[in-house]
């Protein structure tokens, strides 16, 4: 992105590149100073402009190596995996020589492999390999290996919105029944309180106070503590569960010789079973924390308080977790009160006949002519409220005939006004006007 300004008798180009801004001056003309920033900014999109800084060059295993060692972030297994993709893609590259096209064509490529599952590679995996590509490239140009970052010019992809399974209440039942003796505190802890996976395996005596009945979360996604309320049901849970000798993790294995017990990881293929034998598809371990926030929701709970619950810090995570199906959609509606007065309003607004039939008399005219009716409900659009009344003598011509008719008298007396004077017709304005106005009488105003 550049600019180009008026200095004095001459022209300048402003631009940034790699974090900095530069600004060149001495153009005669405002011609010269856009052909220099056009290639200017040609050289920053190829990575070819430098500026003043002198560039390492470093490959690209050289920088992944020193990223990963340097990476103080959460989920460093998945970072490092996405780090060998990167490095077995462009080895033997040097970081400032990767361009849109490599980017790009990088991109393409991982869209086209498939998973280990063999199945499609989702946009969605896709678009964190080119984030954590992103990631490695703004750490080059801190570190003074690269001036620009090329993964800012690749568009991700389109992503679809994310999944909304919950059990049901007979569901649940069954999965916890086929669940194994290990697995089924952990299912239930997930169940009544809608924590993380890592938060559950994470959970330490120590942080578990049964009198008060809270938990407390140390360590979440967001990076901030909480307090989540132990229920009735949870309670007898944990209050039943037997202590592990040689750890304080709530869920762990059992303690070999000379080795204290490590809390379970995983429990991926024991739940996997579970789900099997309960006859469930299509179902993860976190939609368990679907299925607790979707059910607050269907009790009526306020979306701020299973946001507080879940540990959400907006409310916009609240309301995707929250997803209630049509029935209780529907039971919402159902709850307003009957604005209508018993289906009065409905009945008016599809049977015109009877909106005639009960319809009040506001203007008529004893000369004959049309008048208008009012109906009696007051929530009716305007152009319902008001019927045309029918002639008493079967010929309805309509007002806006007569209307038009008083708005041609009125023209020709204006004309022959201008054409001979006011004089001659003096005697006759006033019949033209007052025809003209009981013609308008007729409309509401």
């Amino acid at each position: 992105m550049g600019t180009i300004r008026k200095r004095g008798n001459g022209y300048e180009a402003d631009y940034y590149a790699g974090g900095k801004r530069h600004r060149e001056c001495g153009f005669v003309t405002k011609k010269e100073a856009q052909e220099y920033l056009g290639n200017r900014l040609q050289e920053i999109r190829e990575g070819k402009f430098f500026g003043n800084r002198r560039i390492k060059h470093v490959r690209i295993e050289e920088l992944v190596e020193d990223y990963l060692t340097r990476f103080q972030g959460k989920g460093i297994v998945t970072e490092r995996m996405h780090m060998n993709t990167i490095r077995n893609y462009f080895a033997g590259k040097l970081v400032s020589q990767i361009s849109v096209y490599d980017v790009e064509t990088f991109f393409a490529h991982r869209k086209s492999v498939p998973t280990i599952k063999g199945t499609q590679r989702s946009a969605a995996t896709s678009n964190r390999e080119l984030g954590a590509l992103k990631r490695l490239i703004n750490k080059a140009i801190a570190w003074g290996m690269a001036v620009s970052n090329p993964v800012l010019s690749v568009k991700p992809l389109r992503e679809e919105r994310g999944r909304m399974r919950f059990l049901s209440l007979e569901e649940a039942g069954r999965l916890i029944e086929c669940a194994s003796h290990h697995l089924r505190p952990i299912i239930a802890t997930a169940l009544c309180t809608g924590m993380r996976r890592g938060e559950i395996m994470g959970m330490r005596w120590q942080d578990i106070d049964l009198r008060n009945r809270t938990i407390f979360v140390p360590h979440t996604k967001n990076g901030h503590s909480r307090y989540v309320p132990i229920s009735d049901s949870l309670f007898n849970v944990l209050s039943n569960l037997p202590r592990h000798k040689g750890t304080d993790y709530l869920f762990a294995g059992e303690p070999k010789i000379g080795k204290k017990g490590k809390p379970f990881n995983d429990v991926r293929t024991s739940f996997e079973s579970a789900c099997t034998l309960a006859g469930i598809e299509n179902f993860r371990f976190h939609d368990l924390r679907h299925t607790a926030a979707s059910h607050m929701a269907m009790a009526g709970i306020p979306l701020k308080i299973i946001g507080e619950v879940l540990g959400h810090r907006s409310i916009a995570m609240t309301e995707r977790y929250a997803h209630l199906s049509p029935g209780f959609l529907r039971n919402a509606v159902n709850a307003l009160p009957d604005w209508t007065g018993s289906g009065e309003l409905g009945r008016k607004l599809v049977a015109k006949s009877e909106i005639v039939k009960t319809a009040l008399l506001v203007s008529s005219r004893k000369d004959g002519r049309d008048g208008r009716i009012r109906t009696g409900g007051p929530l009716l659009p305007k152009q319902m409220r008001y019927q045309a009344a029918p002639r008493p003598d079967g010929k309805d011509k309509g007002l806006k005939y007569k209307r038009n008719a008083a708005n041609r008298q009125r023209r020709t007396w204006t004309a022959e006004c201008r054409r001979t004077g006011p004089g001659r017709y003096a005697s006759s304005r006033p019949a033209f006007f007052i025809s003209a106005i009981s013609a308008r009488r007729a409309w509401p105003r």
